[in-house]
């Protein structure tokens, strides 16, 4: 029994504890970050709660004195050790706030109990093995809080994320905007009477301060700021969706794993508005590219890595202006990710169809 818990413990305890030491670290998910924050605190707490208990500190100043040292050194270590914005994790307050209740609980036991033990003459054998008691119980939820926590932040993670995440690509006009309205409602109640958790999203009226909304890969850093999905599906305000379809499709995949899905589209020579992409590769298989019309479909796996920080490229998709989004972000996720489009024509389709998940279909009044 002793020995399952301490690898339970060491277990926990070890968890990205060489990533947390280790200054500058990258954090992808700012939750995890916060998750070694939340910890921290309690160590911290402890540590601080039996140093103010022997060192007979008491009163209101203690207390001022916890709450300035464990917001400091929570901040110096996301800051300055870390690296990391405090905006990226919600500001100041919200980094202060991160565990502090439950920190603050671990410090006033701690800090009570040794202070009491050490310089309360009163104290009897009793009140020795009463506070021997005491700790031992306090280690022991300790122990089953750290065994049981990892469970419970997956536990929580699954509620929190939505099935799918929907964007639809349009221009920034009175009838442009009635049509993603309208495709937008038709969404959600579908998603409603499946009972499937969505977010849906219109670029241009959403995210304004992002230019070049519209080649769709400088939204990749925003969306994965966003409340996390398994799938990422991009429209137009004359696409449209058969909700039971799609969503029967996509639960038989991994949304961990690295999806890019579509209706393919290739050139069947090199052309200029593509530069003359696979002139110098004659036998390379077809490079395909999604029609936005009818809808494609990233994966969180896929999306994860698109997020991530690249350097510099001399690729035309990186570094020149866009002339078409649908090849470039084709190009863009080949690059950065070594993913191709599979195409599933009988899925995406550029007309309206029994089989249909995504379809595209003119409306032309709203």
């Amino acid at each position: 029994f002793k020995n399952l818990w301490s690898v339970l413990c060491y277990s926990v305890i070890c968890f990205q504890l060489s990533k947390a030491l280790r200054g500058g670290s990258e954090w992808s998910d700012k939750d995890e970050l916060l998750d070694v924050v939340y910890w921290g605190k309690q160590i911290l707490s402890l540590i601080i709660g039996i140093a103010f208990g022997a060192a007979s500190m008491h009163g209101i100043l203690a207390i001022l004195a916890y709450v300035v040292i464990s917001t400091m050194v929570a901040q110096h270590f996301v800051v300055k050790y870390q690296q990391v914005d405090e905006d990226e994790v919600g500001g100041f307050w919200e980094l202060a706030k991160e565990g502090f209740g439950s920190a603050f609980a671990t410090f006033m036991v701690a800090w009570i109990t040794v202070y009491s033990a050490l310089y309360h003459n009163s104290c009897s054998r009793l009140c020795f093995s009463s506070w021997y008691f005491v700790m031992k119980m306090l280690l022991l939820l300790w122990m089953v809080t750290c065994s049981i926590s990892p469970f419970l932040s997956l536990a929580s993670a699954d509620a929190q994320t939505n099935t799918a995440t929907f964007f639809i690509l349009g221009q920034n006009s009175r009838f442009d905007n009635s049509k993603a309205t309208a495709v937008k409602q038709a969404i959600i109640k579908q998603s409603e009477r499946l009972a499937k958790k969505i977010q849906v999203f219109v670029p241009h009226l959403d995210f304004p301060e992002i230019i070049g909304f519209w080649a769709v890969w400088t939204l990749f850093s925003r969306i994965h700021s966003l409340a996390p999905s398994e799938w990422y599906i991009f429209l137009e305000s004359d696409s449209h969706i058969n909700g039971d379809i799609l969503f029967d499709f996509l639960q038989h995949l991994n949304s961990q794993e690295k999806h890019f899905m579509g209706h393919g589209l290739h050139d069947e020579n090199p052309v200029i508005i593509h530069h003359f992409y696979g002139y110098d590769r004659p036998d390379e298989e077809q490079f395909l590219f999604p029609d936005f019309a009818c809808g494609f479909v990233l994966s969180r796996g896929l999306l994860d890595d698109l997020a991530k920080p690249s350097g510099p490229s001399s690729d035309p998709v990186l570094s020149q202006f866009s002339i078409d989004a649908k090849h470039e972000i084709a190009l863009y996720i080949f690059i950065q990710s070594d993913m191709r489009l599979s195409s599933f024509p009988h899925l995406f389709c550029p007309r309206r169809g029994n089989d249909c998940a995504v379809f595209f279909e003119v409306s032309l009044f709203h």
